[in-house]
């Protein structure tokens, strides 16, 4: 490689670096293409050669964000054989080759090659060449030499593979590992433990453990509370947290309780981002739904409104969001209409003019 060559490779370098801040990945992809074209030019042996692997691990990275899944799998494989010739199975670099691969099975949908994967990444650390669940379980009890933020996200990964093939039990497991060691390394105010309590509360419900699982989350939103007061709050999570229960207490049919938390969220998004934003539309829709489940037609009208007069003046008129959210009031308007029929029609039929009331009744079911 020639020294105009190597300028080209720095500058093309510095220009990945700015598109992918930007968030143009299209942009970053092809930059990508030509310094990997630069890289392989004089390489006679390109599988061997470690140089070209971070090109490869950033395209791994980038394309399932253009929906270019398979592409994605070929590209880190490329990347895991060269690592896996050159520095072997017991490496931090192959470990997170791994990792990667598993990540986007994840987004295929496949958690059983995912879980293959983060078990791979994990032996790594955990000293075993491709880990039995119950090898990395026992794990836990050595807390200190599994404290790594890359032991954390791997099995937090893992634990979702688990859930995506219905394997609940073992993945609830998986998180109490995680629990474990982010008690020790933080105590329970921690914004991270939040997220495990949260998460372990959806593999309850996954269990149809509908109580165990409001507890779990009724404690991470207690110390999202318990962080707010020492100055450490992030809305975010809290708002997971309160969205997950708002959902629970829906399943339960507890329409009123789910009433109340959604009406927490809209509040901490009014403040957090403002009236008029993205996040405090979606928030009035949920809490709108839940007043058309209540059979509160009129408020669950207004709040709707207030949705669609938020994403047009944030998005403009002609944005899809606005015309989905007109498809639903309409809809709520026909149910507001409808229930005003059938009130009618029980007080006819009361009256003794059980014709009209029939009458009355039929046009309420050709409403809604």
């Amino acid at each position: 490689m020639d020294d105009n060559e190597e300028g080209l490779l720095t500058t093309l370098k510095q220009q990945f670096f700015v598109h992918r801040k930007e968030g143009n990945n299209i942009k970053a992809l092809e930059t990508l293409g030509r310094i990997l074209e630069i890289q392989t030019k004089d390489l006679l042996i390109v599988e061997d050669d470690l140089s070209v692997v971070p090109t490869l691990m950033y395209m791994g990275q980038l394309l399932p964000s253009i929906g270019m899944l398979n592409e994605a799998l070929e590209t880190l494989q490329r990347a895991l054989d060269i690592r896996l010739r050159r520095l072997g199975e017991k490496h931090a670099d192959t470990a997170q080759t791994y990792e990667s691969i598993g990540r986007v099975f994840l987004e295929q949908g496949d958690g059983k090659k995912a879980q293959t994967m983060f078990q791979n990444a994990l032996s790594f650390m955990v000293e075993c060449p491709i880990p039995e669940l119950s090898d990395i379980m026992i794990l836990s009890e050595n807390v200190e030499s599994l404290s790594e933020p890359c032991f954390m996200s791997r099995s937090q990964s893992l634990a979702i593979a688990l859930r995506m093939q219905g394997k609940f039990s073992e993945a609830t497991k998986m998180q109490k590992v995680v629990l474990a060691n982010l008690l020790q390394i933080y105590g329970e105010d921690h914004s991270d433990v939040v997220m495990v309590y949260t998460f372990i509360a959806g593999l309850l419900k996954d269990q149809n453990r509908l109580d165990d699982a409001l507890q779990m989350l009724d404690k991470s939103i207690e110390i999202c509370y318990r962080l707010q007061g020492m100055g450490d709050f992030n809305p975010t999570v809290l708002i997971i947290s309160l969205r997950d229960k708002s959902n629970l207490l829906e399943a339960q049919g507890n329409f009123k309780g789910a009433t109340e938390v959604l009406s927490k969220v809209l509040i901490i998004q009014q403040e957090t981002r403002g009236e008029m934003h993205v996040s405090t539309a979606e928030a009035c829709e949920s809490l709108a739904t839940v007043y058309v489940r209540r059979d509160m037609i009129d408020v669950a009208i207004e709040t709707y409104t207030t949705a669609i007069n938020i994403r047009r003046t944030v998005l403009g008129d002609n944005h899809p969001s606005i015309q989905d959210g007109m498809i639903t009031l309409k809809v709520s308007k026909r149910h507001q209409t409808a229930k005003t029929l059938r009130s009618q029609g029980v007080t006819m039929n009361a009256q003794g003019d059980s014709e009209k009331a029939i009458q009355i009744f039929l046009e309420a079911l050709v409403v809604f």
